[in-house]
């Protein structure tokens, strides 16, 4: 996909981050992309999409939802285990 390459470009002719009060936050995004992209484990390739893909069109009884990357994979864990409320805060402090 070229979402990170596009969006990149639509950055940088839109958004003054030199002058913003998120510059330092805006730089480090700028210097991840300008290297390539994520580097994070926690992001599967295209394979694990295509796997969970593949058993939900072959399947008899194909499951209503499929978890492929880690952090849905701990959300799923995390909403079972913990109070809605305590959930929610978890959640409005990493966004």
């Amino acid at each position: 996909s070229k979402i990170a390459s596009n969006g990149l470009f639509w950055f940088l002719k839109n958004i003054d981050h030199e002058h913003s009060v998120h510059r330092a936050d805006y730089e480090a995004q700028l210097a991840r992309l300008r290297a390539g992209g994520s580097t994070s484990r926690l992001k599967p390739g295209p394979e694990v999409v295509h796997t969970a893909l593949r058993h939900a069109l072959l399947s008899r009884r194909p499951r209503p939802h499929y978890v492929v990357t880690v952090p849905a994979r701990i959300g799923v864990i995390l909403k079972r285990i913990l109070p809605a409320s305590l959930l929610y805060r978890l959640l409005s402090k990493r966004a």
